[in-house]
């Protein structure tokens, strides 16, 4: 079953920030219905594939697993992750 919460959040949260700063973004990292860790990010530019496999890979985490088999209605992650974008104004 799906989980996230603050602490598993808070042992994300530096290495996204790095990736965020990284690319000269600012962002918002949240919780959602304890089971989705969401990111809105303020304003976007350019790399977005590298930028997104990296922010992906640190918000899933060393101890993401996903064992669902659709084909039999079977759905069981450790979280799901959300990325919003918001443009700047």
């Amino acid at each position: 079953m799906a989980y996230m919460n603050k602490e598993r959040k808070a042992e994300r949260a530096p290495a996204i920030k790095k990736i965020l700063k990284k690319y000269g973004l600012k962002g918002s990292l949240s919780v959602r219905n304890y089971s989705t860790l969401a990111l809105k990010i303020k304003d976007i530019r350019g790399l977005f594939v590298k930028l997104f496999d990296e922010l992906t890979s640190a918000m899933y985490g060393k101890d993401y697993y996903d064992r669902s088999d659709a084909m039999t209605d079977y759905f069981d992650t450790s979280h799901y992750i959300s990325i919003d974008i918001h443009p700047s104004k």
